[in-house]
């Protein structure tokens, strides 16, 4: 369980998360990511910038803020992605991971611009260098043998 000491007044972890959804991160990021995924993830964990709510756009397992804050999805096409194969639950913490990473920083404000008013290929260029990154850093078999992640 989320350890006392990281629950806030209302009784909730880091992010606003039950201690159910940030047991099943901590886990997903200590068991099935490689140590710089495992790190980036926990950073993001118990640094409050991973919550959970319902995305208007349903396709997505999760999305990344320009702020680099991570929102998990509860009901994405997968259904709520906290109780999905916590194989999955890494690699999609892990990719949005990346995103935090490409947002962040001096950097961050180009990728910002180039995400938000460059040509579409931008916007690709960094979606697969995420989808790269939650595939390179899963130890999950399950994510290993996914098609989109053995092009």
């Amino acid at each position: 369980m989320c350890a006392d000491s990281l629950h806030d007044k209302a009784g909730k972890c880091p992010g606003g998360l039950t201690d159910r959804q940030f047991d099943r991160a901590e886990y997903a990021a200590r068991n099935h990511l490689t140590p710089e995924a495992r790190d980036r993830v926990l950073a993001l964990l118990y640094g409050g910038r991973i919550h959970a709510a319902v995305l208007s756009n349903r396709k997505a397992n999760a999305k990344t803020g320009f702020d680099s804050e991570v929102t998990v999805n509860l009901a994405s096409r997968n259904g709520d992605i906290f109780e999905a194969n916590v194989g999955v639950l890494g690699y999609v913490l892990a990719h949005e991971s990346e995103h935090a990473e490409q947002f962040s920083g001096v950097g961050g404000i180009v990728n910002e611009v180039l995400w938000r008013w460059g040509p579409q290929s931008a916007r690709d260029r960094l979606e697969n260098a995420a989808y790269a990154y939650g595939c390179g850093n899963s130890t999950s078999l399950l994510i290993k043998g996914n098609p989109s992640c053995r092009q």
